[in-house]
């Protein structure tokens, strides 16, 4: 290529990148090396000859290679870009520090089996995911397949592709390819043929790693008529000591017709693991194993044929396989040989069974991070290694690794480097049977990584290794690392090639993109963390860890899925390792809508019992109880445990902090509550940092009985709402929860209106914030203030569900007599006449409901007719349960019995089934409750009043909660009270008459009552 070509292609290129040198090897292409100038990074720059190209359009060929690009995957050699200089098509991608296929060859020869299989199968398992998206090579060679830490990569995937699809006519019916690994099919341009020519392909590729040459050599034409016309000579003539198998399956890949070679390349994958399993081989004439039990072997055999000895008492577990099969071949023919074979075929499983896969220890090891050894500047490279390690060892086998994050969480306060003890102390308390532990040395502008493996309890040396590579070549380090524990490790047969690094990241700054993100999420500061993984799978498009926490984090902050994100991850979630996949699955079926609560919960405790050292499946148990289960009839106690190991796991990490100041709200002592909100505000960033800040200030003020601090510190917890709200707006209605419910009524309401009299919240979120204005006022009893504040709110732009919130809670309130009937009504009927058939169902189905229950409190059948009709009319589920609950208030206002019945009928349907809409069931909850009570029966009342103590966070449900969470602890209180439990009615009690504080006239009773009942209980227990 002369300059001034090179010079038109630094051009196209752009300033973007710098052509540097051009590299040798490229065959008739040229290939340059190039420095991509925005990441950093070396590239190649590979130029197709002109020969090739004649007839192709340029603009065509990067149109196809756009779609080529797709194609992630940690065994290919990505496409960056493509383009055209002068009329030469060129295509760049990632640079690969390693050789490839043919200077190995041409260097060292036939590759040891061992060797070939594994790349071999490497290269399958690449083709196996580039068919499943419809991307066939057509030109594998040992060119295109390069080595980068000894692994296989593939390069120059679907290239021929995009040129056959790009040309003129002039290139229809050429075929494209190189002919010595061309299939008969492929070498004649057959249009129909298909992903089964790269299986010949792959029998040519394997052919020659073993023997050194491909099947057939000379010209090109003499080429394709031998792969026409001969029969590809025979593997083991020419190199003895190839496996038959191994032989037979690249045979089978070299048939001339593709219906009679493997018709997948998982097929090949599987007929080649089989192939490679390792078959000792003995001499003829020894017997390996102990001479006395072959002796002992055989005279029980030959009993069992004269007395014929059940399979149980022949001792073949007791006998080498070797044995088995030596003895099987010199004793039995015939009949007898049919015998034999249930019977050593049984022994040979129960031999296999019992040898364990890996060594005794390595089922689960704790990677510590490596130590920097005189260079500190390598520390940072010590703890990527744990994730990258991890990842790697993860699944292969029955081999299982603690979680990179968490070992990185409890790591972090233990001295560097870490001391051995210290290292297995942490092992242990993190369920892990051994340890990995290592040094960095600085070797010039290289790093010397070495390992060692011991086992936690004592003093064994399981494995040790090596590397040396550049401090950014985490790949290198990683992968060669890991092959050699394995190999020291392995127990049956030979290791497998390990989960490549590749499927963490290959990129030195995606890996501490990731890991920045994992410190944000750490202190729940959600944004930081998301722009963080976002950074990581930008920088490294196969890098599913970061799409799986970024999806992960968006749905713990309640924001909607980022659907091109989402199809990316489950695209690649074959490839995460077994724990995260699995976790990722639970997720998946649980927001789809279909799965009831209850069965999530299973769902997630299931998962916390097979992975009971992995946080997010203990989190993800622990979450569902905490925010959804108390509806469901399970106590909020019950994520306790989950809690309990994951504060042994991840103790510093705020999210376990939080939500365990969730479930000390529902049932801790002041005390307990505000030790926990002290140490979220410690731990958490914004926006809960500032927030629990400002609410144990005001609770510690209480508690000591001082004055409240000034309410100047609640700013940031608004400012930091106020930054969530921008990024959400689906979280507007969180504009009037500034404070946790424990905090007192009047400090939340003087917080919110300090937010509005300082300008922090205006316009919409100003409107929003009157929701929690409206639900707080109700709260504490008033009752017509808080309605008008929520009357604010009908004619604002937020969601339907949100409009609705004066309707909700005015209805509800004319049931309990707290509203007046006409207030309620007119309220009611604006509400029902803003929907129309474009509203949620959910808001129609709840309206309708609340029409028939305004008809049941004016005596208006023909409304409670015309309400029932419709919802009958509505098929769906929350419309059954709304017109079985209308019935339960119409029976209930009757006075009759049957009402509680009915109630207690459609609770504990809508408990099982879940899904239900929670408005028409705290009236449900609440009748049925009353008559259990008077039926003797008030224990049972708790799980029907329960509902309050979950994390509710939907508009729907946390306006019903904040609104009637005094009144309901109320009736809990009583049902305690009656049920014996003294402590427990104490705790609800208090709380009703501190929150309730102003209630109206119709209420005052209530209050005094409970007082009267909390002067009793205390006295009692004096």
């Amino acid at each position: 290529m002369t300059d001034s070509i090179r010079q038109t292609l630094q051009t196209s290129l752009g300033a973007g990148y710098r052509i540097e040198r051009e590299l040798g090897g490229g065959g008739m292409s040229r290939v340059f090396v190039a420095r991509d100038l925005s990441l950093d990074r070396d590239v190649v720059v590979k130029v197709l000859p002109p020969e090739s190209t004649e007839g192709v359009s340029g603009d065509r060929f990067r149109r196809e290679i756009q779609l080529i690009a797709k194609l992630q995957h940690p065994h290919v050699v990505p496409i960056i870009s493509a383009g055209a200089a002068d009329g030469v098509l060129y295509y760049v991608m990632p640079f690969v520090g390693g050789e490839s296929m043919r200077a190995r060859l041409s260097r060292e020869g036939p590759l040891p089996v061992a060797d070939a299989a594994r790349i071999l199968r490497e290269v399958l398992d690449a083709l196996a995911f580039a068919h499943r998206l419809g991307v066939i090579h057509r030109d594998i060679k040992p060119e295109n397949v390069l080595l980068e830490a000894g692994h296989a990569v593939m390069a120059d995937f679907g290239i021929a592709k995009a040129l056959r699809e790009s040309g003129t006519m002039t290139s229809v019916g050429t075929a494209v390819g190189t002919p010595a690994y061309m299939a008969p099919e492929q070498a004649t341009a057959d249009p129909t043929a298909d992903h089964r020519a790269d299986l010949y392909a792959v029998g040519v590729l394997g052919f020659e790693l073993l023997t050194g040459t491909p099947p057939f050599t000379g010209t090109a034409q003499q080429l394709i008529v031998a792969h026409l016309t001969q029969p590809a000579p025979a593997l083991r003539d020419r190199r003895s000591d190839v496996p038959q198998a191994l032989a037979d399956l690249i045979a089978r890949a070299l048939a001339k017709d593709p219906a009679e070679r493997p018709q997948s390349a998982q097929e090949m994958i599987t007929a080649l693991d089989a192939a490679i399993t390792p078959v000792a081989i003995t001499p003829t004439g020894a017997l390996p194993g102990s001479a006395d039990a072959a002796a002992t072997y055989a005279a029980t055999l030959a009993k069992s044929q004269s007395a014929k000895l059940s399979i149980a008492e022949l001792p073949i577990a007791k006998i080498p396989a070797a044995v088995v099969r030596q003895l099987r071949n010199r004793l039995f023919s015939g009949a007898g040989a049919v015998f034999m074979l249930g019977v050593v075929g049984f022994g040979v499983y129960a031999i296999r069974r019992d040898t364990p896969v890996v060594a005794a220890g390595a089922e689960l090891i704790a990677v510590m991070p490596l130590a920097a050894v005189s260079d500190s500047s390598l520390a940072r490279l010590g703890q990527d290694l744990v994730v990258t390690l991890s990842t790697n060892f993860d699944g292969v086998g029955d081999l299982r690794t603690v979680d990179a994050v968490t070992l990185l969480m409890r790591a972090r306060d233990l001295p560097s480097p870490i001391p051995l003890a210290d290292a297995r102390a942490l092992a242990r308390a993190l369920g892990a049977k051994s340890v990995l532990t290592g040094t960095l040395i600085a070797e010039g502008d290289r790093v010397r990584a070495s390992v060692v493996l011991q086992s936690v309890s004592g003093d064994s040396t399981m494995a040790k290794a090596t590397a040396l590579a550049a401090p950014r070549e985490i790949a290198a380090l990683t992968d060669s690392l890991t092959w050699e524990v394995l190999r020291q490790v392995w127990r049956r047969g030979s290791a497998p090639s390990p989960v490549l690094s590749g499927l963490t990241t290959r990129s030195f700054d995606a890996l501490r993109a990731f890991l920045d993100g994992e410190r944000h999420f750490l202190k729940l500061e959600t944004s930081e963390a998301m722009a963080d993984y976002r950074t990581a799978f930008e920088l490294d498009s196969n890098f599913v860890q970061a799409l799986l926490r970024y999806d992960y984090v968006r749905e713990w902050s309640l924001m909607a899925p980022d659907e091109p994100v989402r199809v990316r991850l489950l695209a690649a979630a074959d490839r995460l390792p077994e724990r995260e996949r699995s976790w990722l699955d639970v997720r998946q079926r649980a927001n789809t809508g279909t799965m009831p609560v209850p069965q999530r919960i299973a769902a997630w405790k299931a998962l916390a019992a097979r992975y009971p050292e992995y946080p997010p499946a203990l989190m993800s148990a622990a979450d569902v109880i905490i925010h959804s289960g108390p509806v469901y009839g399970v106590a909020i106690e019950d994520a306790q445990p989950f809690l309990d190991r994951l504060d042994e796991l991840v103790p510093d990490h705020a999210d376990t902090k939080f939500h365990q100041a969730m479930v000390t709200m529902a049932h801790g002592t002041p005390e307990e509550i505000l030790r926990r909100f002290d140490v979220v505000a410690a731990t958490a960033g914004p926006p809960w940092g500032p927030v629990f800040t400002a609410d144990a200030a005001a609770l510690r003020a209480q508690f000591k009985g001082e004055p409240m601090p000034a309410i100047a510190i609640t700013e940031p917890a608004a400012r930091a709402a106020l930054a969530v709200m921008r990024e959400n707006p689906a979280l507007l209605p969180i504009a009037g929860s500034l404070s946790m419910p424990v905090v007192p009524v009047a400090r939340r309401l003087d917080a919110l209106a300090h937010a509005k009299r300082t300008g922090i919240f205006t316009g919409e979120i100003a409107a929003a914030a009157a929701i929690g204005e409206g639900n707080l006022r109700i709260g504490r009893g008033e009752w017509s203030e808080g309605l008008r504040a929520l009357r604010t709110v009908e004619s604002s732009d937020l969601a339907t569900d949100s409009r609705q919130n004066g309707a909700r809670l005015a209805v509800i309130g004319a049931w309990l007599g707290a509203v007046d009937l006409a207030l309620a009504d007119s309220t009611q009927r604006r509400a029902h006449a803003r929907l129309d058939a474009s509203s949620p169902r959910a808001d129609r189905v709840e309206s309708l409901w609340r029409e028939g229950v305004m008809g049941v409190l004016l005596n208006d059948q023909p409304r409670v007719q015309s309400a029932a009709a419709a919802l009958r009319a509505d098929t769906s589920r929350v419309a059954r349960y709304a017109v079985r609950s209308l019935e339960a208030v119409r029976l209930d206002r009757a006075g009759s019995p049957d009402a509680a019945d009915s109630a207690l009928a459609v609770s504990d349907d809508a408990m099982r089934d879940g899904g239900f809409l929670l408005t028409h069931q705290v009236l449900d909850r609440l009748i049925a409750a009353r008559g259990l009570r008077r039926r003797g029966a008030p224990a049972r009342a708790e799980r029907y009043l329960m509902w309050t103590d979950a994390a509710l966070n939907a508009n729907r449900s946390a306006s019903l909660q904040q609104g009637l969470l005094a009144l309901n602890s109320y009736e809990r209180g009583i049902a305690l009270d009656e049920a014996g439990d003294r402590d427990g009615a104490l705790l609800q009690l208090h709380r009703f008459v501190e929150s309730y504080t102003m209630p109206p006239e119709t209420h005052r009773a209530l209050v005094d009552d409970a007082r009267q009942r909390i002067a009793r209980i205390e006295a009692a227990n004096r």
